[in-house]
């Protein structure tokens, strides 16, 4: 029984250190995907060039500068910080619901017949943590809309996120 502590324990311990790497991606299947590393932002779509975000608002398109206006640069610096923020959130999320684990799991073999609530504290707050994700994507969403009908070269990107994603992501929250 110790022994399927400490190795529950180690392969919980290495989730979490591996969800604080600042590197995620957000992939919305055939539509794209949205990759953060090294402070960067890359929009991927099929039949597209990748598209990269910087954190001050500069946009380039397969390694070249795209000229922007100043109005651009304020909604690609906001794409920019909700991806940030939604990365935040998953790795935030792999670390509550692996200790949220790690808690229950010692909880119920501390104490067999009683494990009932910190399962159900568990899931509430992996809900929790879901739906602010799902509402971190809207956020994109929401930029992603305006960028495709402001900037003329951002237009490929525009349906990476879509509304039938954060439907189905809050759908999954509820359950």
């Amino acid at each position: 029984m110790k022994y399927q502590r400490r190795m529950l324990l180690l392969a919980l311990c290495t989730a979490v250190a591996a969800c604080g790497a600042p590197n995620a991606t957000i992939s919305y299947g055939k539509a794209g995907s949205i990759t953060l590393k090294d402070s960067q932002v890359t929009l991927h779509v099929d039949g597209a060039l990748d598209a990269v975000i910087g954190s001050s608002g500069d946009l380039s398109i397969d390694d070249k500068p795209v000229s922007i206006t100043p109005a651009d640069r304020g909604l690609l610096m906001i794409y920019h910080q909700n991806v940030l923020t939604a990365a935040s959130a998953m790795r935030e999320s792999g670390e509550k619901i692996g200790l949220a684990t790690l808690k229950n799991k010692l909880s119920s073999d501390a104490n067999a017949s009683g494990n009932e609530k910190p399962v159900d504290d568990a899931k509430q707050q992996e809900r929790q943590v879901q739906l602010k994700f799902c509402q971190d994507q809207a956020n994109i969403k929401t930029v992603q809309d305006q960028l495709a009908v402001q900037l003329s070269s951002f237009k490929p990107y525009g349906n990476i996120v879509s509304s039938n994603s954060i439907a189905n992501c809050q759908k999954d929250a509820a359950h």
